[in-house]
């Protein structure tokens, strides 16, 4: 706390003293009128601020109003006269911790939803039906309340069928989905990458068959999994069934080549070899393949059936070969597809496509909104709810 003591010549021009220097929350402790011999009296203000009440008040407001709360009681003293570099440094530390404040609220308020809506008994009878199947779908406890829970206090009243429409709807808006291939003036180039056994061969070949019937365009396959033995025959054999070319890159030049060679060509597909994401050094392999061509796309195809934590990895580690868009194969194997779908969201990726079974080419869909929908929760679930 402050103390200090203030003369003017009114009571008024005291008080004023007082708010101009100390602000509007000081306290007169005590006043009185000074009789000068041969002068005109004075007043006399003995006045206190509690600082602590300025931080206080900044704690209690949103970040962005706190620090101009601090920097408007830094004027005041700077205006005063009474002002110190320490302070200046204090503020600067203060709008950092301010900003970080404001990152944790965001924090705090998911988990608050999550404990007030911990209880299924929060919930409407529709939504609780649908939370129960959100859970038996792979979506997390905590992620089915919170979804459900805000629906359900912000529409009590839903019948079951509007309560599914608004789930399906909600789920899909933090999904980003982009569009699929089409054919330009210029060759579009996509590679392809994921780890071992996701389906990116076949993936390759239902894309490659599709864009040529679709467009009635010229195509060529290019596979880099030169190393493994029978790595590059399986897409040769889709390309000599849907008599589309093949070649084998053996480096980062021969692959450079085949496709300059193959400019006038609608498509150019590349096909790498399934790694690990933990193999740095493959890692970087594939990458000194893929860094000389210009891409157009760079799909990262994985299962969904791989599960959030080994998919959030597989993401982030293949984000070091600059890949663009996901792919999501074996819907057809999914006994639920929660997990990964819950995870999409959390990530700064489009969706493509999807595959749901091994026909080719007919098993490969692109990921359009109502669609994902659909395969999320399908119409029928309404006669296990009603």
């Amino acid at each position: 706390m402050r103390i200090k003591k203030y003369k003017a010549p009114t009571m008024k021009e005291a008080r004023d003293l007082v708010s101009r220097e100390l602000g509007e929350k000081a306290v007169i402790l005590s006043s009185r009128t000074i009789d000068k011999p041969g002068a005109d009296s004075e007043v006399e203000i003995v006045a206190a601020i509690d600082d602590q009440a300025k931080i206080s008040a900044a704690l209690k407001s949103k970040p962005s109003e706190s620090v101009d709360i601090l920097q408007n009681y830094l004027q005041k003293k700077q205006e005063s006269g009474k002002t110190d570099d320490g302070f200046k440094k204090y503020l600067d530390i203060a709008g950092r911790i301010f900003d970080q404040i404001g990152n944790l609220s965001d924090s705090m308020a998911e988990l608050s939803d999550s404990v007030k809506y911990r209880n299924i008994n929060s919930l409407s009878k529709s939504y609780s039906s649908i939370y129960k199947l959100l859970c038996d779908n792979g979506f997390s406890e905590d992620y089915s309340l919170r979804l459900c829970g805000s629906l359900s206090s912000e529409n009590p009243d839903d019948q079951v069928a509007v309560a599914l429409k608004r789930v399906r709807s909600k789920l899909i808006a933090n999904i980003r989905t982009i569009a699929p291939l089409k054919k330009k003036k210029e060759p579009v180039i996509t590679s392809f990458v994921g780890p071992t056994g996701s389906g990116k061969t076949t993936t390759i070949a239902k894309l490659g068959i599709v864009s040529k019937l679709l467009f009635d365009s010229n195509i060529i396959f290019i596979s880099t999994d030169t190393r493994k033995i029978g790595g590059a025959e399986q897409l040769e054999t889709y390309g000599a069934v849907a008599g589309i070319p093949f070649e084998a890159a053996y480096s980062p030049h021969d692959l450079k080549e085949i496709v300059l060679k193959n400019y006038e060509t609608d498509f150019i597909f590349i096909d790498t070899p399934g790694i690990s994401q933990f193999d740095g050094l493959r890692m970087k392999e594939i990458n000194s393949f893929l860094m000389p061509v210009s891409h157009d796309y760079i799909y990262l195809v994985q299962s969904i059936n791989s599960g959030k934590k080994n998919f959030l990895s597989v993401t982030n580690e293949f984000r070091k070969v600059n890949v663009s868009a996901l792919i999501f194969t074996k819907f057809d194997e999914a006994a639920s597809i929660g997990e990964v779908l819950e995870a999409m969201q959390t990530i700064n990726l489009p969706l493509a496509y999807y595959t749901n079974g091994q026909k080719v080419p007919e098993d490969l869909e692109p990921a359009e909104t109502d669609k994902l929908e659909q395969i999320i929760f399908p119409d029928e679930v309404l006669g296990h709810l009603e």
